[in-house]
């Protein structure tokens, strides 16, 4: 499969089926070939997927949020360690894909909440009812459309997005991920912003890198960074 993006269209679409599902784990994806050369997954977030996964404490009866959700690999593997989830995203059309993923994976009647809107709006009102999480998650992205005309720009908002996630994390949480795919912005800038923002220095274990792919001739393709942070167990 192989997508122009100069003539935004697959080559050979005779080729490519109608849909297909793939696994990683439990977790089960519907996956086809859209128009703006998407599949519904992002293979490198499968490193942050076994990251959550091997999280030495406990998730059970813990509240997590998950903003610019996508197809939900990431509130699955939430879900499955015992947490209610709220997942976010913009784009009603993934979330709805996203929902359908949680349905194949046997997560239908897992406590998750699935919510179209804008993440800094969405945010915004949460800090105003004075809800409150555990754990958060974030995959923002470039440049995004979000309802109702607005929309997100990484290098406008990001210090934002920091800020407000601030405001709705309990004084203690347990878990953080953010993540990027901007030019110029890097590991060490997400950790910076981490360590500005969220207040977390010294009270857990953090790491930060990159969201490689890597082929079986071992050859890298980088997909973006990460920083990562738990509490102690």
């Amino acid at each position: 499969m192989q997508y122009c993006r100069e003539r935004k269209q697959w080559l050979s679409p005779e080729l490519i089926p109608a849909n297909w599902q793939i696994k990683h784990g439990s977790k089960i994806f519907s996956l086809k070939a859209t128009p703006f050369g998407h599949v519904g997954v992002f293979c490198e977030q499968a490193q942050n997927w076994d990251w959550i996964d091997r999280l030495p404490i406990s998730l059970t009866g813990l509240r997590a949020l998950n903003l610019f959700a996508h197809t939900g690999g990431t509130t699955m593997v939430i879900a499955q360690r015992g947490a209610s989830v709220v997942h976010v995203d913009a784009a009603k059309p993934a979330v709805q894909w996203a929902r359908k993923n949680a349905e194949h994976s046997g997560l239908a009647d897992t406590p998750i909440r699935w919510i179209v809107d804008d993440t800094l709006k969405f945010l915004g009102r949460e800090i105003k009812r004075g809800n409150r999480y555990d754990m958060i998650v974030a995959d923002p992205p470039a440049f995004g459309h979000g309802p109702r005309g607005t929309g997100w720009k990484f290098n406008r908002d990001i210090g934002r997005l920091f800020e407000m996630s601030k405001l709705v994390l309990v004084n203690k949480p347990v878990a953080i991920l953010f993540t990027c795919h901007s030019a110029g912005f890097d590991a060490r800038d997400m950790s910076c912003l981490a360590q500005t923002y969220l207040n977390i220095d010294g009270e857990g274990r953090s790491e930060s890198g990159t969201l490689d792919l890597i082929s079986h001739s071992q050859r890298k393709l980088n997909c973006g960074h990460y920083f990562r942070w738990h509490c102690e167990p």
